[in-house]
């Protein structure tokens, strides 16, 4: 019963990410970085790690395609959880360290706090 509502849950996802796909502009790239952030957990969440890291990376592009630093940090965060939950411990350092570096530049405690939690997760075995 569960898996059947997690399955329901993704496709409507899926469903509600391509509507506001197809009903953005291509200049709206904010979306864009948005939706594939959301599609990269999808992907996880299915076992597709090639898709899920190519849809976390496409949504740090997009996001780099902004003048809004917080989703630069935000996407580039997104990576290092996704590049983690993929076994890759040294990407997803290089990613954290790039998204603490941009949450601290804009005074962004919270997402600083974050992007910490997750470096430490990472330094600790096992």
């Amino acid at each position: 019963m569960a898996a059947s509502a997690s399955r329901r849950i993704a496709s409507n996802a899926t469903a509600a990410i391509e509507l506001s796909d197809d009903l953005s502009a291509s200049e709206d790239v904010i979306n864009y970085a948005m939706t594939h952030a959301v599609r990269a957990r999808l992907a996880l969440a299915d076992g597709d790690a090639d898709g899920a890291e190519r849809w976390a990376r496409s949504a740090v592009h997009h996001a780099f395609l902004t003048d809004f630093p917080d989703s630069h940090a935000t996407a580039k965060l997104e990576l290092a959880r996704i590049l983690r939950s993929l076994g890759r411990p040294a990407a997803a350092r290089s990613e954290a360290r790039a998204a603490l570096e941009l949450f601290a530049a804009k005074g962004d405690r919270i997402g600083s706090d974050q992007a910490q939690a997750l470096l430490d997760a990472l330094e600790k075995p096992g």
